[in-house]
């Protein structure tokens, strides 16, 4: 039997972000295959299990992708780049060393990274506090896309909620062209009851009315046993 230099968690997470980011994907392209559950759901759970069973790799192996070594993606990432990365590293060393030498000590995603040329996707998901699934009837997404998004994000961003957007806001997933998107998500009552109802409020009009549309388009979320809503949107890189 050939041994391998790394622990077996390392080559585990990878295998395990990988499969994410094709249930993702899968999720978030228009043309993607939706055939029942068991084509998104079922394995973005087992996944996510995976990915929360081998950390700290799953975290380790992400921060080198956000990198971009090399100009490697999840979809290109490879054993023998798992390997060329990671063999000689110290485990035992704290997670923000890793950062400093990858050069991400210091990296947060804004929301002036996501790109509003094309449109925001807000999905509904059911999250039992260990994963994420999509919820059964709500396969398709919201698009918030031209004038919108651009109201959208500047009430996400403003001081009241730009912290709340921006502090999961990470790299998941990308197309089939290996454009990758920007996702982060709170739970719908807050999206529904606070950012919502309180953009009601906002003097610019523009704003009221979109939080007005996403109110009615989120009103059965709830009773079809979705708690979470997910923001997603292309990534523009500098």
């Amino acid at each position: 039997m050939t041994t391998r230099p790394l622990s077996t968690a390392c080559y585990a997470a990878l295998a395990a972000l990988k499969a994410q980011a094709q249930a993702v994907t899968a999720t978030l392209i228009p043309d993607a295959p939706r055939v029942g559950m068991g084509t998104g759901l079922f394995p973005l759970g087992q996944a996510q299990q995976a990915m929360a069973a081998n950390e700290p790799w799953t975290s380790r192996i992400t921060r080198a992708l956000m990198a971009n070594m090399d100009g490697i993606t999840i979809d290109t990432a490879d054993n023998a780049w798992l390997e060329r990365v990671f063999v000689g590293y110290d485990e035992s060393a704290p997670f923000s060393q890793l950062a400093q030498v990858l050069g991400l000590a210091d990296e947060r995603h804004r929301l002036e990274q996501l790109d509003t040329s094309r449109p925001l996707t807000l999905e509904a998901r059911r999250n039992s506090g260990f994963m994420s699934d999509l919820v059964e009837g709500l396969h398709v997404p919201l698009l918030v896309s031209g004038a919108e998004a651009q109201s959208f994000l500047a009430w996400a961003g403003s001081a009241g909620w730009r912290r709340q957007f921006e502090r999961d806001l990470q790299c998941v997933a990308q197309d089939e062209e290996g454009q990758p998107f920007l996702t982060t998500w709170m739970s719908l009552d807050t999206f529904r009851e606070q950012f919502c109802r309180q953009g009601l409020d906002q003097p610019d009009h523009s704003i009221q009315v979109l939080m007005q549309r996403l109110l009615d388009a989120t009103a059965s979320w709830a009773a079809a046993g979705a708690n979470e809503v997910d923001l997603s949107g292309y990534w523009t890189k500098p």
